[in-house]
């Protein structure tokens, strides 16, 4: 076991086995500071409150963890319970993996979280029953994330529990989103939630196996690196059309992959050195007539690298000012 400042005491406390009343409870003569990491090692909050009687110090020590983990799968309103509980000032890390979540059992916890945490979130949610994510999401509806001012990374991965953005709140100390597997409902749209005025620190942005973004819109000038793969943008528009809007004067790489239903690129990322895209616009292609060309307006002096595997017509795909462009990429338009 590691100690504090990795150093091994001379002598160790010979520990209490419990079955003798008379015996000293040498676990209670612990350094506090210890106690809370050996909890911490455990990486599972119902085990560490079960730790409790081992000693009479530990009852409610776990509740000063600055790390709580609930490992799938877990009961959403025992993780309520214990954030309910949870006495610590801050906490560092959330970690919850939860069966059958439903907007009831999630929300109420993620809103006494959102004000305490100041590190990283990630929570699971998968359903025991068989058939369609989006059958099933209309069924359970969706819960409001809250906005976590000081989280430092966001990870979603939700299933059929559907998610709405907050209307109002700045991530102030967010530098990276993942969300995966989830439905996003109104009526704030995802790309007003991270742009630079609501998330002025994100670095990086990655959605996948996501349907709900409608006309994606961003303006960031602190993102580096985004990823959408496997997209529905589902919009509004009767035709099934999209707009994928990226402005980044800090971005440097991008990449989109099978973002379906998108008829329209604008990107304006004078720092972008690299642009993968593929299987985006072929779908729609296909069933597109000759008055709605999908189009792409590529603005990148610094590009060094593009893959485009996808539709491709002169007319109305503009790369502006990409003399930097290896040979090897621009063979392949």
């Amino acid at each position: 076991m590691e100690h504090c400042d990795g150093e091994i005491p001379a002598k160790r406390p010979k520990l209490s086995d419990g079955g003798d009343s008379g015996s000293e409870d040498r676990l209670s003569d612990l350094p506090e500071d210890l106690l809370l990491r050996i909890l911490a090692n455990i990486r599972d909050v119902t085990v560490a409150a079960r730790m409790s009687v081992l000693s009479s110090r530990w009852r409610r020590l776990w509740r000063l963890l600055p790390v709580l983990i609930f490992p799938f799968p877990s009961d959403p309103r025992r993780v309520h319970l214990a954030l309910q509980a949870h006495e610590a000032p801050a906490l560092r890390i959330l970690k919850a993996g939860v069966l059958d979540g439903t907007p009831d059992s999630v929300a109420p916890w993620l809103l006494i979280a959102a004000p305490r945490l100041s590190g990283r979130l990630s929570l699971t949610s998968r359903a025991a029953q068989n058939g369609s994510e989006e059958d099933m999401a209309d069924e359970r509806g969706a819960f409001e994330l809250p906005c976590f001012q000081n989280a430092t990374s966001i990870r979603l991965e939700l299933g059929p529990l559907g998610v709405s953005m907050p209307p109002l709140g700045v991530f102030a100390r967010l530098t990276d989103l993942f969300l995966v597997c989830v439905q996003l409902h109104g009526p704030c749209m995802l790309g007003d939630v991270v742009s630079s005025p609501r998330c002025p620190v994100l670095r990086k942005l990655t959605i996948k196996e996501a349907s709900g973004l409608g006309n994606f819109a961003i303006q960031s000038d602190s993102l580096i690196a985004i990823n959408l793969k496997d997209v529905h943008l589902h919009p509004a528009d009767a035709l099934g059309l999209g707009h994928v809007t990226i402005d980044s004067k800090s971005l440097l790489q991008m990449e989109l992959t099978s973002v379906h239903s998108l008829q329209q690129l604008t990107v304006m990322a004078p720092a972008l050195e690299r642009l993968f895209v593929d299987s985006c616009f072929a779908n729609y292609r296909a069933r597109a007539s000759r008055h709605n060309q999908p189009v792409a307006n590529i603005y990148a002096p610094r590009l060094k690298s593009l893959y485009w595997h996808d539709a491709y017509d002169p007319s109305s795909t503009q790369f502006g000012n990409i003399e930097n462009l290896a040979f090897e990429a621009s063979k392949a338009l």
